[in-house]
């Protein structure tokens, strides 16, 4: 090479001295204007002085001042033996395009050959540094110099020789940019010249830049600091005992897809280092078209010194044909693909290599890790595809000390968490391996991946269960646990058979089985699982409220159940194959399917826990609502349904199950009026808490043990059972119009057989009550029915009927009906006339709430009706006060009573005891004519009755309750004062109140008032009809009286409604009682006082009591009155006497009898008090 540019340079010199030249320094104007100014002849400056100095306009650029040397013309600094040789071209702010050649001078110091700053040169021939002549200390001028130089090199740039010293560099300054597509040189010396030397270098290099031949040590190619470097040629230090680098520096980045090389060092068999990193922050990228030859070094630094490399692999570089040293202090950075060294690495004190699992593996001859040396490996790998990653690989083996330090980090784990990743050397030791701890057999073995918010770390590798004796503490070898808020992946098949627990941030599975043979999945709270529709199957689930399953188009299986308080979201299949799983979280978005094997159970509580899934049930689905749930899930199979829970689970045409429906508690409400439901299952068990209700039917057997409600809004429903029906003391619910046999009703339709015991409860729905013929049909059965009981449970009651449900006769034996006569009758194959209706109702169910009606109005206007002989049974006493003859007092009657009586149909019989208690005293007596005596009066009472009465033809009772008082006024007239002969009248007038109550068997108490007024008008004549004297000279008379008495009645009740809607209705309102008769009795007087009768008179009476009216009641219209009252025979017996001769008393017993077996017994005791 040396001897080359020799010849060369001779070769310029003779045609140099052969051409038209000028020589002097020359100063050249530049106008600034744009436009180029040529040097048409060569130059030579003199004695050291620049041969071309640049002038150029002030504030222009050098975009603006152009400079070119034409072709064949030479430029050239002059000679100076003493000092520095001349520059070729000296200046600041223009541009040179050199067509010819530009020579630096030569001198003790060889000249620059183009020297200034802000300059732009396009080269396309040649720029030589002057030569150095000075021997030892001096150098060859640089081809190039100055600052803030922009270089396009298209042929040759040299720097100068110095045989005695040091050769010039090619290109040196700052703040340079080079592109190279030439060639550029370093001066040949003692030491020899950088190819380009300086600092801020941007260096684009497409062909070659070398440094030159040194007898001692080769020249660098590219040296400095602050250097970018893209080559794409060839880079290579210069020739020597101790060659040149191709790079040294510091803060140097270099782009290579060509040739680095320091030169082959034949002696040593090697190449010289290729590479010296001498400080700052460095970075070697390189491609797969790079070559690399010799050693890449990081020099040592002092304390707190910085020299950092960061090697990028950028696509499977080819091998690097040296070695990696690192001195003491710096680190390197390994990263991309791949790295081989040919050469040995050695990691010196207190320096660190940088590597990241499964990004890039470092291979060497041999791998020293020194004293206090640092491995520093980034486990922070997001896709873990392999069972281990190789850090560090040897042919001979890797040397780590004792005091060295191999340090792991994960920004994927959270703070403080413990690793899942452990580094060690493999058993031959020429392998620095990770791997997962999960597969770690030494004592390291751990299942917990604890991943940081916002990281995502996948998992491609098998995970299978650690056998090992030696575990991490605490861990099975078996169970995998997610913690940390970030995201695992599992993104191969696996087989651990231990549990999988996610206790916070998210596990997606991507691929089949990424859980393994899990036991039992545990989501907690915060935690998801996304299924990201892969298949899986587990024994066991159990979530907590506020995680989430997100099954995500995938399929999970559970073998044993499990217990699901969180939410399940996204489309996919949930299959239990066995064991329970219970549902109580909140799963609105699934629109999946639940699948139950035969065996297995799915339980739900509300709408929310099965969201919009469709549910294929062959085991058992229990549907426990406590509240209102309208099922819109489509739910299909031919497994078993459990309905549980207080509340109503209303069901629509989507319920398709074919098997058992088990109502345990709660109801089960079929369709709705506009869509009624014909439930598929072929069994249907209404429970004792259970209810089925709704439209439509059961397409199977129906089992009743609890209710059977057909009751909606209005009656007319019908509930069909395509099969057979079973009572077991069930409850069946009616609603009925209550009339006549084509009264509106629901009906139980039974396609098949019935049997059993069933209790029916119908209400009454609008209805005033009929007679009925056949009946009411509301049970009706296809098949056999001769073991079924449908039992009333509850009256039913309309109007003045009680209707009873009974079964039909004939060819109607196996439906049941309700019916307000007595019995059904049979059907006939033919018409028959029939008998004209039989009135008074004989042949049907009349209520004996009637009979309490009729009793309450009977009693309040007959309670109170007294004649004159009840108040006033003496006649004239005298006073012991005054002496005289006086009627004057106080009276007091006390009576009851004890009637029995039939209405008009024979069907009631209706018993009443009767109490009154009567007061009154005479206001004033006065006489017209001496003889005749007038008195007047006034009266109060109170009177009670309490009555029964049963109905023959239903067995049904009521009980009535009555209490009320009386006000009123008397008069009496007698014709003769003295001795009551003769005739006499006697009239009152009573206002009477009361309150009435009635208790129907089973039916809600009535109560109400009447009141009203009666009036009475009595008339008689009395005569004395013999009399006689006995052995003692006592004399006896015989009087006898006949009687008329005339009441009217008039007390009575407003129209009244009972609490089922039944009318009420007085009736025998205004009768007018007729009672006549006689009495007669015998009074006695002893022989000492023939004026005063002896202390007793007994007496008989005798009468016959019309009533113009008998007292009744309307019930819708029915009329039911008391029989046989309308003419009754009377008779008393009795005594009135005196106690003292101011008191006197009356007691007498009566019976009265009328027909169809009308009959009333009283007792009566009466008190006057005379003064």
């Amino acid at each position: 090479m040396n001897k080359n540019i020799r010849i060369l340079q001779f070769l310029v010199s003779i045609l140099y001295s052969v051409q038209s030249h000028f020589s002097g320094a020359q100063t050249i104007q530049l106008n600034g204007n744009g436009i180029p100014e040529s040097i048409t002849r060569s130059i030579t400056g003199v004695d050291g002085n620049a041969a071309l100095n640049i002038s150029v306009p002030y504030k222009t650029s050098y975009t603006q001042n152009i400079l070119s040397v034409e072709s064949s013309i030479n430029i050239k600094g002059g000679t100076s033996n003493t000092s520095i040789g001349g520059a070729g071209v000296y200046g600041e702010n223009f541009t040179l395009n050199n067509n010819g050649s530009v020579w630096g001078g030569d001198g003790y110091n060889g000249g620059v050959a183009v020297s200034g700053n802000k300059i732009s040169i396009n080269n396309y021939r040649n720029v030589y540094g002057g030569n150095g002549l000075g021997g030892s200390g001096s150098s060859g001028g640089a081809g190039l110099s100055g600052d803030d130089i922009i270089v396009d090199n298209y042929r040759s740039i040299y720097g100068g020789d110095d045989l005695g010293g040091t050769g010039g560099s090619g290109v040196t300054g700052s703040n340079i940019t080079v592109h190279n597509s030439g060639g550029i040189w370093g001066g040949n010396g003692v030491n020899g010249g950088d190819g380009i030397n300086g600092s801020n270098l941007f260096i684009t290099n497409d062909n070659i830049i070398s440094g030159g031949y040194g007898i001692k040590q080769g020249g660098d190619a590219i040296s400095g600091n602050q250097i970018t470097l893209n080559n794409n040629g060839i880079v290579q230090g210069g020739y020597g005992p101790d060659g040149g680098c191709s790079v040294y520096g510091e803060d140097i980045h270099i782009n290579n897809h060509g040739n680095l090389s320091g030169l082959y060092n034949s002696q040593k068999d090697a190449y010289n280092t290729s590479i010296i990193f001498s400080g700052g922050y460095n970075s070697l990228d390189i491609y797969s078209d790079s070559v690399i030859n010799g050693d890449i070094k990081l020099a040592s630094i002092p304390v707190n010194g910085t020299n950092e490399l960061i090697i990028k692999n950028i696509n499977n570089a080819t091998a690097i044909n040296g070695g990696l040293m690192i001195g003491n202090g710096s680190s390197v950075y390994l990263s991309g693909k791949n790295s081989i060294f040919n050469g040995n690495i050695s990691i010196d004190e207190d320096a660190s290599m940088n590597l990241s699992v499964g990004n890039a593996n470092v291979h060497a001859n041999t791998i020293t890790l020194k004293s206090d040396s640092w491995l520093n490996i980034d486990t922070s790998i997001k896709n873990w595809t392999q069972d281990y990653y190789t850090l560090l690989s040897s042919d001979t083996g890797i040397s780590i000390a004792d005091n060295s330090h191999i340090v792991q980090y994960n920004v994927l784990l959270t703070e403080g968490a413990e690793s899942y990743v452990y580094t060690s050397l493999n058993d031959d030791d020429n392998k620095l391996i990770s791997m997962l701890r999960w597969n770690n057999t030494k004592g390291m073995g751990y299942g917990t991946f604890n991943i940081e918010k916002d990281a995502t770390l996948n998992i491609g590798v098998s995970l299978s269960d650690n056998l090992s004796p030696l575990l991490y503490d605490g861990w099975d070898g078996k169970s995998l646990t997610k913690s940390g808020n970030g995201t695992l992946i599992l993104s191969a098949t696996n087989n651990y058979t231990g549990n999988t627990e996610v206790k916070s941030g998210v596990l997606i599975l991507a691929a089949p089985d990424a859980l393994g043979r899990t036991e039992y999945l545990y989501l907690s709270r915060g935690a998801e699982l996304d299924m990201n529709g892969y298949p899986q199957t587990i024994s066991k689930l159990l979530t907590a409220a506020g995680s989430v399953l997100n099954i995500h188009g995938g399929s999970l299986i559970l073998n044993n159940g499990g217990e699901s308080a969180g939410t399940i979201a996204g489309d996919g299949s949930l299959n239990i194959n066995g064991g329970m799983l219970d549902i109580t979280g909140n799963n609105r978005n699934f629109s999946g399917v639940f699948t139950v094997n035969k065996g297995a159970q799915l339980a739900v509580s509300s709408a929310d826990n099965l969201g919009t899934a469709f549910v294929d049930n062959y085991g058992t689905l229990t549907l426990n609502s406590t509240s209102a749930w309208q099922l819109t899930n489509n739910i299909s199979g031919y497994g078993n349904v459990r309905k549980t829970g207080a509340g109503a689970l209303n069901i629509s045409d989507n319920a398709k199950w074919t098997g058992m429906t088990d109502i345990i508690q709660g109801t089960v409400i079929l369709g709705n009026a506009d869509s009624p439901v014909m439930l598929g299952s072929n069994q249907v068990i209404v429970e004792e808490q259970g209810k089925l209700s709704g439209f439509g039917g059961v397409a199977g057997n129906l089992s009743n043990s609890g209710i059977v409600d057909l009751t909606t809004y209005m009656p007319g429903n019908i509930l069909t059972v395509g099969g057979n029906y079973t009572g077991r003391n069930g409850l069946i619910l009616l609603q009925t119009e209550t009339g006549g046999d084509n009264s509106k009703t629901d009906r139980l339709v039974i396609k098949g057989n019935a049997s059993g015991r069933t209790r029916v409860a119908v209400t009454q729905a609008g209805g005033t009550g009929a007679e009925t013929l056949n009946g009411i049909e509301v049970i009706h059965v296809s098949g056999n029915a001769d073991n079924a009981e449908f039992i009333q449970t509850e009256r039913i009651t309309a109007g003045a009927y009680d209707y009873i449900l009974k079964r039909g006769q004939g060819i109607n034996s196996t439906n049941w009906y309700l019916i307000s006569r007595k019995d059904i009758p049979v059907p006939q194959p033919e018409a028959v006339p029939q008998p004209e209706a039989v009135p008074e109702n004989h042949d049907n169910n009349l209520r004996p709430e009637a009979g309490s009606y009729v009793a309450s109005i009977a009693a309040a206007n007959n309670l109170f009706v007294t004649n004159l002989y009840e108040r006033q049974g003496q006649e004239l006493y005298i006073s012991h006060m005054t002496g005289e003859e006086n009627e004057a007092g106080i009276w007091m009657y006390n009576k009851g009573k004890h009637n029995r009586w039939r209405d008009n149909s024979s069907q009631l019989r209706t018993r009443g005891n009767s109490y009154v208690v009567l007061i009154g005293g005479d206001i004033a007596q006065w006489s017209l004519n001496g003889t005749d005596r007038w008195h007047t009066g006034m009266m109060a009472g109170y009177g009670h009755n309490n009555n029964s009465t049963n109905a023959l033809s239903t067995g049904y009772h009521s009980e009535g309750r009555m209490n009320g008082y009386t006000a009123g006024l008397y008069a009496t007239w007698y014709a003769n004062d003295e001795t009551h002969n003769g005739s006499y009248l006697d009239s009152w007038l009573q206002y009477s109140w009361f309150d009435n109550h009635i208790n129907g068997e089973r039916l809600p108490a009535e109560s109400w008032k009447s009141k009203g007024f009666t009036v009475s008008l009595e008339a008689g004549y009395s005569w004395k009809a013999g009399e006689f004297t006995d052995n003692y000279k006592g004399s006896h008379e015989w009087y006898v009286q006949p009687q008329l008495q005339v009441v009217r009645m008039n007390v009575k009740s407003d129209k009244y409604h009972e609490s089922n809607g039944t009318s009420i209705e007085n009736t025998g309102n205004g009768n007018i009682l007729t009672r006549l008769g006689a009495r007669t009795w015998l009074t006695s007087k002893n022989g000492k006082n023939t004026r005063y009768a002896v202390p007793f008179r007994p007496f008989v009476e005798a009468h016959w009591l019309h009533n113009s009216r008998v007292f009744g009641t309307s019930m819708n219209g029915v009329s039911i009155y008391q029989d046989g009252a309308r003419d009754i025979g009377e008779i008393n017996g009795g005594v009135v006497g005196m106690i003292t001769p101011e008191v006197a008393f009356r007691a007498d017993a009566g019976i009265q009898l009328g027909e169809h077996g009308y009959h009333n017994t009283s007792a009566m005791l009466s008190v006057e008090y005379r003064f």
